[in-house]
């Protein structure tokens, strides 16, 4: 998974974006691709729903299930988790590239 994401992002942004792309994704989940926010250990398979603190953020770049549609397959499959953080990454305003996304968690604590 972290090759296909390494691929992605150098497609998408550039080679120098990687470092701030992995740091996102470690700091937002540890690449746990079944984690939900407040879970201390990463499931081997997906809890349905989240019973540690009712929040909805979720998989690699904790994915604010409430706010974004996604599909079935994204709570199984991590690959379209790492398209979907391309895409808000690429696509949020005020971000473009995964350094003015990791810059503004930063001073955050969120993106």
């Amino acid at each position: 998974m972290q090759f296909y994401a390494l691929e992605q992002v150098i497609e998408t942004f550039g080679e120098n974006e990687w470092y701030y792309f992995e740091r996102i994704i470690n700091k937002e989940s540890g690449w746990c691709s079944t984690i939900w926010n407040g879970m201390s250990i990463c499931p081997k398979v997906a809890p349905i729903v989240n019973l540690t603190n009712g929040s909805t953020a979720f998989g690699l770049c904790q994915t604010m299930m409430s706010l974004h549609k996604v599909d079935d397959d994204f709570l199984t499959n991590p690959y379209r988790q790492v398209d979907w953080c391309i895409e808000y990454i690429l696509n949020r305003k005020g971000y473009g590239t995964p350094q003015i996304a990791w810059n503004f968690h930063i001073k955050n604590g969120w993106f």
